[in-house]
């Protein structure tokens, strides 16, 4: 326990940018655009789908920025360079996907990026984030993502629904194995 006290106080910077910084910005600009998505109801028919996408995405991004704000006395700058591949490989997936929604490209490079979170989520909680709580089960649930998103973007590479699919599953799934230490961090204060 002193080795992560200690690490988090030597990266308490880091800490700082990722969540007071990057999460913050990328979810302001995924949120701004949702919002034109709202606007453009009455004039597409595949918006819903649209919309659907992108509380979705929210929703991720929201359970992802919780679950390192969550981290921090943990957080060292491993955890931090972990955090800012996810960022970016979260921001290229949705953005393939919301553009695969729209009509102009294909969700592949969704299912690439997801199944390469998912891995930096393995690395992160089998060995940057020892000691953290519940350990095996979001351990399978890395597991499980990185297979789903494999099966995605190989057998499923040109299907928004799958890819759409995938991203509700995995968003409900990391908010329910996450859940307890984001509750623990709410309750905190």
């Amino acid at each position: 326990m002193a080795g992560a006290q200690r690490a988090s106080h030597r990266s308490t910077h880091l800490y700082l940018l990722t969540t007071c910084l990057f999460y913050p910005a990328v979810l302001g600009v995924v949120f701004y655009e949702s919002l034109g998505a709202c606007a453009g109801i009455a004039q597409e028919a595949g918006v819903p789908t649209l919309l659907l996408a992108y509380v979705a995405v929210l929703t991720t991004f929201s359970v992802d920025f919780l679950y390192s704000v969550a981290s921090k006395t943990y957080y060292g700058v491993s955890l931090f360079v972990a955090d800012l591949v996810i960022l970016l490989l979260l921001f290229v997936g949705y953005r393939g996907l919301l553009a695969a929604l729209c009509g102009s490209g294909s969700p592949s490079p969704f299912f690439a990026s997801y199944a390469l979170i998912h891995f930096v989520f393995l690395l992160w909680d089998a060995l940057l984030a020892r000691g953290l709580p519940r350990r095996a089960q979001i351990l399978i649930y890395d597991a499980c993502g990185l297979a789903a998103s494999l099966a995605g973007f190989f057998f499923f590479r040109s299907s928004v629904a799958a890819a759409l699919g995938l991203l509700w599953l995995c968003t409900v799934l990391y908010l329910v194995i996450a859940w307890p230490r984001i509750r623990a961090l709410l309750e905190e204060g």
